[in-house]
């Protein structure tokens, strides 16, 4: 499948978009470790689909707005985002941060979405639920407890990496603690705001999820009315990586029966 990168300006801020497939135009919004290339999940997803990645203010080769500086402002953002595509409505997939972000722009505006499909959210929180400190750990430490296959991580720490890839680790490391914010990476107001919320969801989880714990699927679930959950067997963080091809199953399947 042919994909295009290209740059693509909202409100004078350039960010970097993938873009590749036909049918239904499906936006994909990327956790803290960025946005770098166009993926084997993504390629998976364009048959079928108008698949979207975009990159956020703050990270990669996307412009970093002082302007946006929270969850809040950035989600926000993102509705004239989803606007200035010129399509009706998108369905829109989150991983991670990125999952938490989808669900804060649906909470805001769900006319503007088809269907919300969520991986591994950060966002919600609970006391009998732990959630590791991400921003405490290295990057090496980060990769090695995103996924459940370690060879994964073997082949990805084995790689050298550039200048400019240091640089956009660093650049993607502080923007997502500017957007965790003082109280971390949730929302205590998001719970009961996802409760109100009409829109067709999945929450779709690694069963060994390190990073945001796995038994987070249930509080999901029960916070959304019209909700899927799937638990992916021998898989962390990272399902869209780790298992693109089982992941995207899933997804298409839920789509398909809307």
């Amino acid at each position: 499948m042919m994909q295009f990168e290209s740059t693509y300006t909202v409100r004078g801020v350039k960010l970097r978009m993938f873009r590749g497939g036909h049918g239904e135009p499906t936006l994909f919004l990327h956790g803290a470790a960025g946005l770098s290339h166009w993926t084997p999940f993504f390629e998976t997803m364009s048959h079928g689909f108008d698949f979207i990645a975009i990159e956020h203010p703050g990270y990669g080769k996307s412009d970093s707005p002082e302007w946006i500086s929270s969850i809040d402002e950035l989600a926000t953002f993102y509705l004239d985002v989803i606007e200035g595509l010129g399509v009706e409505r998108v369905h829109l997939i989150g991983s991670s941060l990125g999952g938490w972000l989808a669900s804060e722009i649906a909470v805001r505006n769900s006319a503007l979405l088809r269907s919300l499909t969520l991986l591994g959210p950060a966002g919600l929180r609970r006391d009998d639920i732990p959630v590791p400190d991400m921003l405490s750990w290295t990057p090496q430490e980060v990769t090695r407890k995103a996924y459940f296959d370690q060879e994964i991580v073997e082949r990805i720490l084995s790689m050298d990496m550039t200048d400019e890839q240091k640089q956009m680790l660093a650049k993607n490391r502080a923007s997502t603690a500017r957007l965790g914010g003082p109280t971390g990476f949730f929302n205590p107001a998001l719970e009961e705001q996802l409760r109100q919320l009409t829109t067709p969801s999945l929450v779709l989880w690694g069963d060994t999820d390190l990073i945001c714990p796995t038994p987070y699927a249930d509080v999901w679930s029960s916070a959304l009315p019209r909700v899927r959950k799937v638990i992916l067997p021998r898989c962390g963080h990272l399902p869209h990586f780790e298992q693109p091809e089982e992941t995207a199953r899933h997804i298409k399947a839920f789509l398909g029966e809307l």
